[in-house]
């Protein structure tokens, strides 16, 4: 008769080694041999969104769209020798690099840093400023008028004004990273970087229904005017200028 001297740690540890040997032979049972009359837990519904929104239509994207998760906005200046075919050769360039930005065509970010990922319902809007009519001696419309001082107001005039600005907005803060570079890219030779300036959302701000708060504390959109790409005249889109 073989009598065994028991310590504390002895049979701790011997506990321990069965229960963990148990845990496994009930995984590997378990896996291949469901319990009767269980019946499988069923995967939780995935809700997909698009990746992509559509660049043509009857206004610009990005104004009557989703509030995306990130923003960059660009200010840029007219060179003192651009001409209105100068322009006209950006916007032209800018069009198709925001139509295949749009669509998750890459290439034209030749800095590689959008590679690989998605547009995550990537929008590019284009806008010009009562400067840009004013240097190509353009008539601006009675609408466009330069905002006044308001009190209070303390501008720095390098963070301010512009002739031309672009508005990105992404889901992907990578990818958005590649459109500004292509965007500065195309325009380099007519137009002169004035002001950048980059906003986000929170994490679940891109289904989220609810307007969120800022860093200040203070809950942003709450009187916007709703309006969609396919609706027209109102306050948001003019019809005639």
């Amino acid at each position: 008769m073989n009598v065994q001297k028991h310590t504390r740690r002895r049979f701790l540890t011997s506990s321990a080694a069965a229960t963990l040997g148990a845990a496994a032979v009930g995984t590997a049972a378990g896996t291949q041999l469901p319990h009767k009359g269980t019946a499988s837990a069923a995967p939780s519904p995935t809700h997909h969104t698009p990746s992509s929104i559509p660049f043509f239509g009857a206004h610009q994207p990005g104004i009557a769209d989703p509030t995306p998760t990130n923003a960059v906005f660009l200010a840029f200046d007219l060179k003192d020798s651009t001409v209105k075919s100068d322009l006209a050769d950006v916007m032209r360039a800018w069009t198709g690099l925001a139509a295949a930005l749009m669509r998750g065509d890459t290439s034209a970010d030749t800095s590689l840093v959008s590679t690989g990922s998605t547009p995550g319902k990537f929008t590019m809007t284009v806008g010009l400023g009562g400067a840009a009519l004013d240097q190509l001696d353009i008539k601006r419309p009675p609408a466009l008028v330069d905002l006044p001082l308001f009190p209070g107001d303390e501008l720095e005039v390098a963070a301010s004004h512009g002739a031309v600005f672009v508005q990105l907005c992404s889901d992907d803060a990578i990818y958005l990273g590649g459109a500004v570079r292509a965007v500065r890219t195309a325009a380099k030779r007519v137009l002169r970087p004035r002001w950048q300036m980059n906003g986000f959302r929170g994490a679940a701000a891109s289904t989220a229904s609810s307007n969120g708060r800022n860093l200040m504390g203070q809950i942003d959109g709450t009187n916007n005017i709703a309006v969609s790409r396919a609706s027209t005249g109102g306050p948001v889109w003019v019809d005639a200028v």
